[in-house]
């Protein structure tokens, strides 16, 4: 392959502007050089992969949510996945800050697997999300869609639609739309990932959130109870960890209480773990003393 000829303007001098929509326009128009540059653009050399526009920035929730990456909040059956994303992504639709951390704002798109009584219940209870303009819903009694692709394909268009930087798939295997033993299967979670990622092509700062399960705890006294939940707990195929960028492991601190345990692991940070509490005004960071499923 021949050398492409440089592109014009140069764009190694390139200062992103605060704005990812006004990012995404320069990121499209600078594509749009390169490709017409290029006789082959489907592969590209690492210098010129690195002369591309950069995100103005990397999180829109620091230790929880990043952009232009696949994040993975995986959970305990009840321990409250949907609402600790809930009031992540209400504080990012917000620009209002989630633990005392600054959140970059952007409309979020949230696609339930509740319908809307359940989303109702859950959601009044969360403060200022009832009046919220920025936070898009996506119920699943609004159009029901038969293929993963045409899933992806449909979330595609809402983005544009919505203008919404975020997107939240919650819950994954509700609609991966897994074949029997699918979400075991590692081949078949690539697949569905890989389908998900074409999402970068129209929105690269496009921050995705995977809601999903882990195991439940035994209860087979012979096996100590762990604390934190990690990444080996995740439900199904090792490749659904393997496959994000950003893990977050929601386990419960004990039992009948609002105390949750956290676990963070991905390419952006090093490991954490923290305690949170939820109270009538949002979450906090605690220290969980009490020993887990202490009466």
């Amino acid at each position: 392959m021949e050398n492409p000829e440089p592109l014009e303007p140069n764009w190694q001098e390139y200062v992103c502007p605060l704005d990812f929509e006004d990012f995404e326009l320069d990121y499209r128009e600078y594509v749009e050089a390169e490709h017409a540059a290029r006789q082959d653009n489907t592969v590209i050399s690492a210098a010129d992969l690195f002369k591309r526009p950069k995100l103005p920035v990397t999180s829109y929730v620091p230790g929880f949510v990043y952009a232009g990456s696949l994040n993975l909040v995986a959970g305990e059956p009840k321990a409250g996945k949907s609402t600790l994303v809930l009031h992540i992504t209400n504080s990012i639709s917000l620009g209002e800050p989630f633990l005392n951390n600054p959140c970059r704002k952007s409309n979020v798109l949230y696609v339930t697997e509740q319908n809307e009584v359940s989303f109702r219940q859950e959601g009044r209870l969360i403060p200022k999300l009832t009046t919220n303009p920025n936070l898009f819903i996506l119920l699943p009694e609004s159009k029901p869609l038969h293929s993963w692709a045409a899933q992806v394909e449909f979330w595609g268009e809402k983005l544009q639609e919505t203008s919404s930087s975020v997107l939240v798939v919650d819950t994954f295997g509700s609609f991966a739309r897994f074949p029997p033993g699918g979400e075991n299967d590692s081949a078949c979670i690539a697949e569905r990932i890989m389908l998900l990622k074409q999402l970068y092509a129209i929105k690269p700062n496009l921050g995705i959130i995977l809601v999903h399960h882990i195991r439940k705890p035994s209860a087979d006294p012979r096996f100590p109870v762990k604390e934190f939940a990690d990444l080996r707990d995740a439900r199904g195929s090792t490749n659904i960890v393997g496959s994000v960028d950003h893990c977050v492991m929601l386990s419960k601190a004990y039992r009948g209480d609002a105390i949750r345990n956290i676990h963070t692991e991905g390419r952006f940070e090093i490991e954490n773990s923290f305690s949170i509490e939820l109270t009538g005004e949002g979450y906090r960071e605690c220290n969980a003393l009490r020993t887990r499923w202490q009466a």
